[in-house]
């Protein structure tokens, strides 16, 4: 081994010359001015790091356990490895979104801190997406003429000061808001409670929806050019059910319709018997003004179902949008309706994004909803609004169902799921709908509490919907508004092949494997320990493989057994439980395609935190299944032609990708949770590297384009912030 100087680098140890050897002489000489260069670089930038005021090592440690485990110099590390990896250095500065926003930086392979603290705050470039270098300067003169690196002194003074980041940033608001983030600076609060529901959007998405969701006139005229080139133009009729709604609300869900820069719809509205003598007077003037509108006016009140199926008699439209009447439609709503049914003319059913306004018309909380996620809907009504249907298979569906008050779009969106397939389901992701939360409704801070029927409704409407699909099962209510589905086995359970993933056989192996089946739930099993191979595969006996890393703990009893209802469910390639690290910390990226594929480290949530619509605690279709514990259907691997044995570490991303593109689907269930163990080995880079590498390779761009998560969304931090720009273009194309 070769000494090492002070500063951790290699150098030389010269042999004495006897002779003469000056082209040798030279290049050794050089060799040794090299190191000793990149010796008293890495020093300079040791020592920029430790004064910059923005290394936290205990956070460092905190964060990122395989280097606190391994107990190597946890500065070191971020210099050498974990800033180009993306790991961040504190709660202030996010690498991996510098390193993403400017790749010039990555393309050089500098440290993105030290780039940073030495040119990048100079050149007015941002540390995380919300703090502005150049703006905090601007506004606060006495940083800029003391040349003081502007992050720093936000972190060591300004926030405690009351100076702002950023001028989209308002840290009294936020403090107001999220009593919580009392005591600590508001902006790191906001940056670490990223991954929670609506924090990330509250102040960005603001600033989003001026710049890629506010038309010029100038935009409207491209729509309205676009629309005469639809070689389709199909009526679109709006259904809306009014009863003693506000008068404000009414004509604003109203003017909403006749403002579509798509022209060809028609508004059908069913008065419920209203009270309120304004309703009638308001409806009829509009009736009599736009020959488009249409009105019925019920005489004995029936409530919002059989309300909605006296709108829809008025319908003669091919499509029907659902619309109530103190929500509006954005102005470009049913032109993406028209375009979504002109390139797909045989699609059934199309739903959008969605957010809400507030009484002073503020929105907010957008939810950027996946495409059709089978389990998901059983979970939640990711569905909901816009919701557009065939209106011949509303008919077919039998309409509204009286007694589903409440939940009446779930159950009419199941009922019609059932009598069409996955491919005729359409996602726009553009947020098409506004919700109106106020007092009362269900979008508003009191949320179902507001209508409780309307859960216990929900409720029925997926129990009736398994049952009508021959699955048995029932359905337990999840957090505050979500739903939990409880599966059964079928008459007679599968055999269940339990194989250790790990490339190690020995008696640790087998005793751990035996732990977890002590709790599994499950007898008939077969067991066999070795690495995962063709040679297991064969020796395999269970219609059901469970590639098991044993050394994983849980508390969860009868994992395997519910692992296996739903793996037997008709469809299901690949079954996974909720992995999370020994600290109880879930990575909501560990499924999603662009992070998975590139193992970049994330925000992680603890268990009690649901996430962003709660993406972390509900059972849904992913794209991937972390490796750790998989329950795979062995007709389904046979499909694929088994495990591609070039891959390891990402075995599990080839493995589901090659799955669905047959056809099969990968479910993750929060039924189950497991763990790492606290003490895990350090996985081989170059390996991991070369397998990444491969996989992209042979997959290309698919690994960007995750179908299960929104391109409004971050690339960056995973539920943690907004696409900026979004990866859709705000006009359509002109041909």
């Amino acid at each position: 081994m070769q000494p090492t100087d002070v500063t951790g680098s290699e150098t030389t140890v010269v042999s004495h010359v006897t002779q003469p050897v000056f082209g040798g002489a030279r290049l050794a000489l050089g060799k040794i001015a090299a190191r000793v260069s990149q010796g008293l670089n890495r020093r300079r930038d040791l020592l920029l790091l430790l004064s910059s005021g923005l290394w936290d090592e205990s956070w460092y440690l905190d964060r990122y356990d395989d280097v606190r485990i391994a107990g190597i110099d946890a500065a070191g590390h971020f210099l050498d490895i974990g800033g180009l990896e993306g790991r961040s250095p504190c709660a202030l500065f996010d690498s991996t979104w510098y390193l993403n926003e400017y790749p010039d930086v990555k393309a050089q392979g500098v440290n993105p801190l030290i780039h940073y603290v030495r040119l990048g705050a100079k050149e007015g470039r941002r540390p995380n997406i919300i703090f502005d270098s150049d703006w905090y300067l601007a506004a606060n003169p006495d940083v800029r003429d003391a040349g003081i690196n502007p992050l720093t002194h936000y972190l060591q003074y300004g926030a405690n000061e009351g100076r702002e980041p950023s001028s989209s940033f308002d840290s009294k608001w936020y403090v107001s808001r999220y009593p919580e983030a009392h005591g600590e600076n508001p902006l790191a609060h906001y940056l670490e409670s990223g991954a929670s529901p609506w924090i990330a959007f509250e102040f960005n998405y603001f600033d989003w929806v001026a710049k890629f969701d506010t038309f010029s006139d100038s935009d409207r005229n491209h729509f309205r050019a676009a629309v005469e080139q639809l070689a389709c133009k199909p009526l679109i009729s709006v259904v809306m059910p009014v009863y003693n709604t506000d008068p404000i609300w009414l004509e604003r869900a109203i003017e909403s319709v006749r403002r579509q820069l798509y022209p060809h719809w028609e508004l059908c509205i069913s008065d419920d018997a209203s009270t309120r003598p304004e309703m009638r007077e308001i409806l009829s003037r509009y009736a009599e003004s736009d020959a488009r509108i249409k009105v019925i006016y019920r005489e004995k009140n029936g409530h919002i179902c059989a309300n909605t199926n006296s709108a829809l008699s008025l319908a003669s439209g091919e499509f029907v949008a659902l619309l109530d009447c103190d929500d509006e439609l954005s102005e470009h709503a049913l032109f993406w309706i028209a375009k979504e049914i002109n390139q797909h003319a045989d699609v059934d059913l199309i739903y959008s994004d969605e957010d809400k306004l507030d009484e002073r018309g503020r929105r907010y909380q957008p939810y950027f909803k996946p495409d059709w996620n089978p389990a998901l809907i059983l979970s939640q009504n990711c569905f909901s609004h816009v919701g557009v249907f065939r209106r011949s298979l509303i008919n077919e569906a039998g309409g509204f169902r009286q007694g589903f008050e409440g939940s009446q779009d779930h159950d009419l969106v199941l009922r019609c799921a059932e009598r069409t397939s996955a491919d005729r389901i359409r996602h726009i992701p553009r947020v098409l709908y506004h919700w109106r939360a106020i007092s009362g409704s269900t979008a508003s801070r009191e949320g179902v509490k507001a209508k409780p029927y309307a859960r216990d409704a929900g409720r029925e409407a997926i129990e009736e919907h398994l049952h009508r699909i021959g699955v048995a099962a029932s359905v337990e209510p999840s957090s505050e508004q979500f739903y939990q589905v409880q599966y059964k086995l079928p008459p007679s359970p599968p055999l269940v092949s339990v194989i250790s993933i790990c490339a190690d056989s020995n008696d640790d192996m087998t005793r751990s494997i035996d732990r977890l089946l002590s709790i599994a739930g499950y007898a008939d099993v077969q067991v066999i320990v070795g690495r995962l191979d063709e040679h297991t595969l064969r020796q395999a006996q269970g219609s059901l493989l469970c590639l098991l890393d044993p050394r994983l703990e849980t508390d969860s009893e009868r994992w395997l057994e519910k692992l296996v209802t739903r793996a037997c469910l008709p469809g299901i390639g690949v079954v996974t439980p909720r992995l999370a690290d020994h600290q109880e910390k879930i990575d909501p990226a560990a499924t999603l395609l662009p992070f998975a594929a590139e193992g970049r480290h994330t925000v992680k949530l603890s268990k009690s935190d649901g996430g962003y619509i709660g993406c972390a605690a509900l059972e849904q279709d992913v794209s991937v299944a972390p490796l750790g514990c998989l329950v795979v259907g062995r007709e389904a691997l046979a499909s694929i032609g088994g495990v591609d044995s070039r891959f390891d570490s990402q075995m599990n991303i080839d493995l589901c990708l090659r799955m669905r593109a047959r056809g099969w689907r990968i479910l993750i269930t929060p039924e189950v949770d497991m763990r790492a163990p606290a003490a895990q080995e350090l996985p081989d880079i170059q390996r991991v590297r070369s397998e990444q590498q491969l996989l992209r390779a042979v997959w290309g761009d698919q690994l960007e384009n995750d179908p299960f998560y929104n391109p409004n969304l971050s690339l960056t931090a995973p539920y943690g912030g907004l696409a900026l720009p979004s990866r859709i273009s705000k006009l359509p194309t002109l041909e």
